[in-house]
């Protein structure tokens, strides 16, 4: 943010993109990184944010255009044999990680494929009734608050390249980051200075930026000013706090017994069937999600309780693997106080999700 790059980005994507095909391309980019990547979160938090910050100039709401990034970033999350649902699932489970994701294949594959087809339905509707003056508002309040050059392309592109080649995320996204350090200097801020510089790298990566915002600003202006002006490092600790507490009242959960309860009384109503046990499981992942608040949570415990009832029925491994991921994995972002559904929101800056109220 600081040191204009993503601004830059979304100059640029606000040049090029046709408002008709928008969502489609957002929802299909993001499963492409997040399919070379493994992970939805490092999509939705560097290019989700770049596709919001485009919706929001293109006049889009910021909740349709969230929803084509999550929608394919939890498409490549599931699908990714780099993902850590993607492993985790199998492994519970007792099913191979190959055959798991070939499974995954027939309830994965038709929903991408209807979103796409939804997303593309939505652009072509609603993208010739969008006020170009509008975009062109934002394209100068862009300009005037951040130098725009080609060179501030080169960090995204290092990471980018780097998930490309299968190198480690978190060194490339370090080195993205150092590799971003000296375009503070093009932006007018010295990385040494302390607060009253107003711009040094500490406090800009714990409370964010500061942009001018013209007094009769527009709401994309507006919004597109929320999202540039992240309150940094402090921002998001809530959301890691949220994670703690979640793993610790699911282990709680767990190791009391009060799941294994649960589960006996939800196998009675299955009454033995392979669609009963199916239904089961998924029901059980949801309400994992919505009570421990952690997709990992969602995956391990339901996976130990139907394990053995799985294989009972002579269902195989890969079955209760798809049905965890299925529920597990996806459902999490549905609930707004889940790990996942509190950092989705704050990547994308909604504030009927963020903190203060749901």
């Amino acid at each position: 943010m600081a040191g204009g790059i993503v601004p830059t980005i979304i100059y640029y994507g606000i040049k090029i993109v046709t408002p008709g095909v928008f969502l489609f391309t957002a929802c299909l980019m993001c499963a492409i990184v997040s399919l070379a990547t493994g992970s939805s979160w490092f999509t939705a938090g560097t290019m989700g944010v770049i596709i919001v910050g485009v919706g929001i100039a293109l006049g889009f709401p910021i909740y349709m255009t969230a929803g084509a990034v999550v929608s394919g970033a939890y498409f490549g999350d599931k699908m990714s044999p780099l993902s850590d649902t993607t492993n985790l699932a199998p492994a519970i489970a007792g099913a191979t990680l190959l055959e798991h994701v070939r499974h995954m294949i027939w309830t994965t594959g038709p929903a991408l494929v209807i979103a796409l087809a939804a997303y593309l339905l939505m652009g072509l509707l609603e993208g010739g009734s969008f006020d170009s003056g509008a975009k062109e508002e934002v394209l100068t309040f862009i300009t005037a608050n951040y130098q725009i050059s080609i060179a501030c392309l080169i960090p995204p592109a290092f990471v980018v390249l780097s998930a490309a080649l299968k190198f480690p995320i978190l060194p490339a996204l370090f080195c993205g980051v150092l590799l971003g350090l000296p375009f503070f200097g093009m932006q007018g801020h010295d990385v040494l200075s302390g607060r009253e510089g107003a711009a040094g790298a500490a406090y800009i990566l714990n409370h964010g930026v500061d942009v001018a915002v013209p007094g009769d600003a527009s709401k994309a202006v507006s919004k597109l000013t929320e999202l540039l002006t992240a309150n940094g490092m402090q921002g998001v600790l809530w959301t890691v706090s949220l994670i703690l507490c979640a793993m610790v009242f699911g282990g709680i959960i767990d190791c009391t017994g009060m799941m294994r309860s649960l589960s006996e009384a939800l196998l009675k109503l299955a009454h033995g069937t392979r669609g009963g046990l199916v239904s089961v499981t998924i029901f059980s992942c949801i309400v994992v999600n919505a009570l421990c608040s952690d997709q990992y949570t969602a995956i391990i415990v339901p996976g130990r309780m139907y394990k053995r009832a799985f294989e009972d029925l002579r269902l195989a491994p890969k079955n209760l693997s798809r049905c965890l991921e299925d529920a597990g994995t996806l459902t999490s972002n549905f609930v707004p106080w889940n790990t996942c559904g509190a950092t989705m929101s704050q990547f994308f800056m909604c504030p009927q999700w963020g903190p203060g109220g749901y």
